[in-house]
């Protein structure tokens, strides 16, 4: 076996191959290739840089067994439990004694299945039933919808499945019909239990209202507050509309001290005890009630360039400014993660 020895100082960003070993590959503006790895957690190059300026990558599996001799801190990108499981699991194992940003036993517990069973309990949260399975033919989609008692409509999608990709919402029986095309040998879905939650707006139409919370360490930021006529609420236009960031500006001012907000941003951070993630909901305002949609660390922060300060309303622009500052200041003092308290309370 290799032992490899770090640099005094020097940490460890832990990368790895996602489960089916596919990454793409697109080619930037000067020609050269740049790696898209899937479902991890996207900082910005800036912020990265300046809290890893002493670290060595690792790359998951390795050709041959290696050891380290020391490693003071890591750093774990990986941040989807379907996609990287297996590589959560052998780091989680393999390095018991290291402060790990985003430790694996946290990513594992985002599973979509297994973060809607630990957040169940908490007061004006809807938790939609959340089941992972794995099909043979298109008759245990149904089979599995009518086992654990849901009802129409439902959303299926496949594992390692994000932003909307892949996501389909079954209306009706004869709907099943849509999943015929759709790969499923050796592959793992999950169905969710649809919770319509489109409210009355002030102008008298029904609109989905959909929120990002970005957690960091032991504070939160609502980083998104959107709103859509569709069900299927993508990222807003105010990255590039300043009126209609503004607007969300607004509905963020509205949710950034609510304290349903401040409970979930807690309860989130105790049960899966992650450095950096994002829990997205839907919001009710008339009822003052949520809907669970997902808690990932494989999430985006990337909107603080210069090219959208022009068009975003300034307090927001600033806003979310700060969140990427606490984000680097944390990375920079691994004696805050989560992974290193726990520890030393042990």
């Amino acid at each position: 076996m290799k032992t490899i020895k770090l640099p005094r100082n020097t940490g460890l960003i832990f990368e790895a191959l996602p489960a089916d070993r596919r990454v793409l590959v697109r080619v930037e503006d000067n020609g050269r290739p740049n790696y898209v790895w899937p479902n991890r957690l996207a900082l910005p190059p800036k912020v990265l840089k300046s809290a890893t300026a002493k670290a060595m990558r690792f790359l998951y599996p390795p050709k041959e067994p290696i050891s380290f001799e020391h490693v003071p801190w890591m750093i774990n990108l990986c941040a989807d439990a379907d996609d990287y499981g297996y590589a959560m699991a052998a780091l989680s194992k393999t390095f018991t004694d290291t402060p790990i940003f985003n430790h694996p036993d946290g990513i594992l517990r985002t599973r979509r299945d297994r973060a809607a069973a630990l957040l169940e309990g908490i007061e004006a949260l809807e938790i939609p039933t959340c089941v992972r399975f794995r099909p043979k033919t298109l008759s245990d989609f149904e089979e599995t919808f009518q086992k654990n008692s849901f009802t129409y409509p439902v959303l299926v999608r496949p594992e390692r499945s994000q932003t909307g990709k892949d996501l389909v919402k079954i209306n009706t029986p004869i709907e099943w019909r849509q999943l015929e095309g759709m790969r499923w040998s050796d592959r793992a879905f999950y169905m969710t239990q649809y919770v319509e939650f489109s409210d009355v707006t002030s102008e008298g139409t029904r609109a989905y209202f959909k929120l990002r919370i970005l957690v960091c360490g032991d504070t939160f930021f609502v980083r998104q507050a959107l709103m859509s006529d569709k069900w299927m609420v993508h990222v807003s236009t105010s990255s590039r509309d300043r009126s209609a960031s503004e607007d969300e500006w607004a509905r963020m001012q509205m949710l950034r001290n609510h304290p349903k907000v401040e409970e979930i941003a807690r309860v989130a951070r105790e049960q899966f005890s992650l450095d950096v993630f994002g829990i997205d909901l839907g919001y009710l305002p008339n009822e003052d009630r949520f809907v669970f949609f997902e808690a990932t660390a494989a999430i985006s922060i990337y909107e603080t360039t210069k090219a959208t300060q022009g068009h975003l309303y300034p307090a927001l622009f600033d806003y979310r400014v700060k969140g990427e500052q606490e984000i680097a200041k944390l990375l920079r003092t691994p004696e805050k993660w989560r992974a290193a308290r726990t520890q030393a309370v042990g």
